[in-house]
């Protein structure tokens, strides 16, 4: 796994935690920025693996920001069943569906773009047809 250095708050900056990093309105103006939230992928989890002992005042927050080293969490995520195989190395592409479901927060979820590779974990659900006639899999998968 790719570690990468970013940023957190003091209060989160454990090793072991794991986190989703989010872009707040000032984030872009601050020289923080390529540090910070600029070196992770917002919406995806990722897990600290070490911390330093250097700290910066996020000007946003306010807060004490530490800098930590961090790999790519698993997250779930619901994928076509005929490509859902534990080991597998798949390009993401997005289920797009104009129904209202329960499943579309993990048929899209938050920070994957399209043709991005996952690698699967493991599968955790059988098979079903979702609303829209897809064969779907519950998989946890993280960003190789």
């Amino acid at each position: 796994m790719a570690r990468k250095v970013t940023l957190v708050s003091s209060k989160l900056a454990q090793k072991g935690i794991v986190f989703v990093p989010e872009e707040l309105n000032n984030c872009k103006k601050c020289k923080y920025f390529r540090l910070c939230i600029g070196n992770v992928r917002t919406g995806l989890p990722y897990k600290i693996v070490a911390v330093r002992n250097i700290a910066h005042r996020c000007p946003a927050t306010n807060t004490i920001m530490k800098i930590v080293f961090v790999e790519p969490a698993p997250f779930k995520i619901l994928i076509l069943s005929k490509v859902a195989y534990e080991g597998a190395v798949i390009k993401y592409r997005p289920l797009f569906c104009e129904q209202k479901c329960k499943f579309k927060k993990l048929c899209q979820p938050k920070g994957l773009k399209e043709g991005d590779k996952i690698k699967i974990l493991s599968v955790k659900s059988k098979s079903f047809r979702c609303p829209k006639g897809y064969y779907l899999t519950l998989v946890e998968a993280f960003l190789p």
